[in-house]
C-alpha cells in the first residue's frame, strides 16, 4: 500500500562464505543506492523433527 516492495531470493545449498561474496557483489554494484531503505538479509534453517 505504500509503494514499497519486498523481494525474496532463495539460494538452496550454498557453500560456506556465500553471504560475504553476495554482500561484496551488492556493494561493488552500488545496489544500495537504488533502494528506498536498507537491504535486510534473513537466514532460515530447517529444524530437525522431534518425532
Amino acid at each position: 500500500h505504500d509503494g514499497l516492495q519486498t523481494w525474496m531470493e532463495v539460494y538452496p545449498c550454498v557453500p560456506a562464505g556465500f553471504d560475504a561474496v553476495l554482500a561484496r557483489a551488492v556493494d561493488e554494484a552500488g545496489f544500495e543506492s537504488l533502494l528506498a531503505g536498507p537491504r535486510r538479509v534473513e537466514v532460515f534453517t530447517e529444524l530437525p523433527s522431534c518425532a
